[in-house]
This record gives C-alpha cells, sequence and structure tokens, in this order.
C-alpha cells in the first residue's frame, strides 16, 4: 500500500517503495493512479559502503521509474545499525 501524505490544499500525495522487484511493481500497477513517486531506500537492500553497486542499482531504478513515468526519490537509512543491536 502507497505511503499518503497530505499536501497543502488538502489533495494527498503517495509515493511507494520500489526495488524493481515484483511486488514493487505489483504494487505500482495496483495503486498507479494514486503513486505520484517511487522510493528507493539505500541500506534495505543495498549497503552504504557498497558505492559501486549502488550507483549500479541507483541506474537501473531510475531507469525504471522513467520508464513507468515516476520520479525516483532515493534515501538513506542507519535503522539497520539499530536493528541490529543486542
Amino acid at each position: 500500500m502507497p505511503h499518503r501524505r497530505r499536501r497543502r490544499g488538502g489533495r494527498s500525495r503517495a509515493g511507494s517503495i520500489f526495488t524493481a522487484g515484483v511486488d514493487s511493481y505489483y504494487t505500482y500497477l495496483r495503486h498507479e493512479p494514486e503513486i505520484e513517486a517511487l522510493v528507493f531506500v539505500n541500506e534495505f537492500d543495498v549497503r552504504l559502503h557498497e558505492t559501486r553497486l549502488r550507483d549500479r542499482v541507483a541506474a537501473c531504478l531510475q531507469a525504471a521509474a522513467s520508464g513507468l513515468g515516476r520520479p525516483l526519490v532515493e534515501v538513506e537509512t542507519n535503522l539497520r545499525d539499530f536493528l541490529n543491536r543486542q
């Protein structure tokens, strides 16, 4: 399900996590009219220190997003640091 956020003026916006996997495409196709942007979270699938891989993945995701007519928003997280604490 896409994440919704209210815009000023009352109209909501939605973005969807996108990895170019089957689930990502299904979500996009199911909610296409609502989704304004595709979001890729660095560190979930590709580690932050893997810069070459990140660049290749980002290029592929950008091409896929462009083909779908949506912008790709890349974000980074350190959530893994908190989840891996013991």
